[in-house]
């Protein structure tokens, strides 16, 4: 299948390479690009802890004392290793179960937790962290900021109906993706495409798009969504055992009216 991988680098890399290692054909397509933002002075001054809720912000933990560290997902955990963080804390990939880690492993105890994030943060993990009794500080460390519209080659390849798939990982990402499409006049060209996404939540901003097929990843892992595409494509795709599944589903037939693939 060719495949959009709509991540911005380096995880663009990253998730290109394992498509290519399943037999997909990875298609460049990034909706955002990621800013840098310098962090003020003496942002862990008073820090028990940190928040890290995504692998972008995590080498920033290397220029600040060691501390805790609470990563929303095993790839974020993997990020805050790499930058040198030693406590380590892994929550299951949304910031509901960072919160319920976090007031687990600190009850009674009131903590200052300062958060490395995005300048877009879904969620209330604020409100969370407040209504258990610890103190919570968001520190902008980056900002994704969305294309203002899709290149020509991209255009032409949806013109041509040669796209079988796109990944979506963020409901920012599937909002992107919507308007640009939307603006772009190309919604019927969704038609023939399976759309491969990290949760409902995700799913839910494609709903006005019609895709061929709206499937939702059975975990919040970057693998969960290629094995989504996977069952999609059939097993002659599939070259390796480990992605295989016990019994694969046969592929979901092409049709106008999106359609979601059961959890």
């Amino acid at each position: 299948m060719r495949v959009l991988v709509t991540r911005p680098e380096p995880q663009a890399s990253a998730t290109a390479a394992e498509l290519r290692r399943r037999g997909h054909e990875p298609l460049p397509a990034p909706l955002t690009r990621v800013e840098t933002v310098a962090p003020p002075a003496g942002v862990a001054e008073d820090a028990d802890a940190f928040l890290v809720t995504s692998p972008r912000a995590a080498p920033f933990l290397a220029a600040l004392p060691q501390r805790p560290v609470y990563a929303v997902g095993a790839a974020t955990a993997r990020a805050c290793r790499a930058a040198g963080a030693s406590v380590v804390h892994t929550a299951e990939g949304e910031w509901r179960s960072l919160a319920d880690l976090v007031v687990a492993q600190n009850g009674g105890t009131r903590v200052r937790f300062v958060h490395l994030a995005g300048a877009d943060v879904r969620g209330r993990l604020d409100r969370a962290l407040h209504r258990a009794g610890h103190d919570y500080r968001r520190v902008t460390v980056y900002r994704a900021v969305a294309v203002e519209r899709l290149g020509t080659a991209l255009l032409e390849q949806l013109d041509r109906r040669t796209i079988d798939a796109a990944t979506f990982l963020s409901p920012r990402a599937a909002s992107i993706w919507c308007r640009l499409i939307t603006e772009a006049d190309r919604a019927p060209a969704m038609s023939p495409m399976i759309a491969a996404c990290m949760s409902e939540a995700v799913a839910a901003e494609l709903a006005a798009l019609p895709f061929a097929d709206i499937r939702v990843a059975r975990s919040l892992a970057v693998d969960a969504v290629l094995d989504r595409l996977d069952e999609a494509a059939g097993p002659e795709l599939r070259p390796s055992a480990e992605h295989r599944p016990a019994r694969a589903p046969p592929a979901t037939p092409r049709r106008a009216t999106p359609r979601r693939a059961a959890p």
